[in-house]
């Protein structure tokens, strides 16, 4: 008879052969020797000449900043427990081969996390070692201790899964990863005081992983959210390929969307690009997935302006990125147009070109005009008084119409070229 063992190993040998189709699916050898290949070797070429050389960018790459991506990276991921629903037909029979299959979970996710975390340490070594001057040991212990806090989070998180669902899973996850957030940043800062204080961090990480281990070991009636979990987790990648082509029902879904609930009209003057551009608005900002993306984009920007050190002398060259941000955030807007303009509803009616265009300029400046705001006041508050950056506001306003009106220009140009050659 096969022990636990025997089948745990052939669960994750089959999870290494299932992510190897899915790579295969997205990377065949054209994209390998044309791509992949090319982008490694210059990667690799500047990654050796940072050490020779620090580059002057490394300046702006504050710790605070480095500090938020790697909490970002903390939050991706989870502990495995290769589990599946069927096996409740005979784990739930006396054997304690659930139990077997999380401890060996729980060891591999461990090792899992640990490569994860060796890599993004290789990857800032040059950043920390050489422009925030973090001795070796420090650098050392700094990662262990991510590696200790991101298992801790995990297993936190996992918590709240099996207790609550609906709006207070949602509600204790935010209260979690804000409080998780806000430990991280304080006891980060204290691996520039001293390797001890680091060490100490580890220590009192090291045993509370081990506490929460134990606890997750032994909770009760978290079979079905384990299986839900780790099925999550296996097809995330054909998931992320596969998002613009699955429609996904929400999982709780909402009477009213969240903005726009009421069907009023944004526009005063009724025309035909009103029409067309009030309804791309509420298509766009009703859709719960379309909104995150639009608030992950925009915080984005902001956050790096505000963690990374800006001086007077260097609003030229965040002005550039601010206006950078004005042109991606109309391509983003301008995607889930293409979506609007493909519905069938749509296709009854009759509309010019000119309605098309008029409704596309008044889609994307409203659209955008949120998003570059708050990036521009992350840019501008922490240099100027708040009296002129409230003077700055019409300028800023300014700019996005003009930045709206360049982009529709070309994004109409392009459906002009498309509609004639059809």
């Amino acid at each position: 008879m096969r022990e636990a063992g025997d089948y745990f190993r052939g669960r994750l040998r089959a999870n290494w052969a299932f992510q190897w189709r899915v790579f295969r699916l997205i990377v065949d050898w054209t994209i390998a020797v044309y791509v992949i290949l090319p982008v490694a070797g210059v990667v690799g070429y500047n990654y050796v000449k940072w050490w020779i050389e620090p580059p002057d960018w490394f300046f702006y790459v504050s710790f605070d900043l480095v500090r938020a991506a790697l909490f970002l990276f903390i939050l991706q991921g989870t502990v495995r427990y290769f589990l599946e629903e069927a096996d409740q037909l005979h784990f739930l029979q006396g054997e304690r081969w659930a139990d077997r299959f999380r401890r060996s979970g729980s060891i591999y996710s461990a090792v899992a996390c640990a490569v994860s975390v060796g890599a993004v340490a290789i990857l800032l070594t040059p950043v920390l070692l050489l422009n925030h001057r973090l001795t070796l040991a420090g650098f050392l212990l700094l990662f262990v201790y991510i590696w200790l806090y991101k298992l801790a989070v995990q297993l936190i998180l996992q918590f709240a899964d099996i207790r609550l669902a609906g709006w207070r899973l949602y509600g204790a996850k935010t209260l979690l990863v804000a409080t998780l957030g806000a430990g991280f940043a304080v006891t980060t800062r204290l691996f520039r005081e001293g390797w001890w204080m680091g060490a100490l961090c580890c220590v009192i990480a090291a045993v509370l992983v081990g506490c929460l281990f134990r606890l997750r070991l032994q909770a009760k009636a978290a079979f079905l959210q384990d299986v839900r979990r780790d099925s999550k987790e296996k097809y995330k990648f054909v998931a992320f390929i596969l998002r613009d082509q699955v429609v996904k029902k929400p999982a709780y879904p909402r009477r009213k969307p969240i903005l726009f609930r009421k069907s009023g009209r944004i526009f005063r003057k009724r025309t035909a690009a009103n029409v067309l551009a009030e309804s791309g608005l509420k298509s766009l900002f009703r859709n719960g997935q379309q909104v995150k993306s639009y608030l992950m984009l925009t915080g984005i920007f902001a956050f790096g302006s505000l963690l990374t050190r800006i001086g007077a002398q260097d609003q030229a060259l965040f002005t550039i990125i601010w206006l950078i941000s004005g042109f991606i955030l109309s391509y983003y807007v301008r995607l889930q147009w293409g979506e609007f303009q493909k519905n069938a509803f749509l296709g009854l009616f009759s509309w010019t070109f000119g309605s098309w265009y008029n409704a596309l300029r008044t889609y994307v400046f409203t659209a955008m005009l949120p998003g570059f705001l708050v990036i521009g006041a992350a840019i501008w508050l922490p240099v100027l008084s708040v009296g002129k950056a409230v003077l700055l506001l019409p300028v800023a306003v300014g700019v996005a119409y003009v930045i709206s009106t360049v982009y529709s220009s070309v994004a109409a140009m392009r459906m002009d070229r498309q509609a004639a050659n059809r």
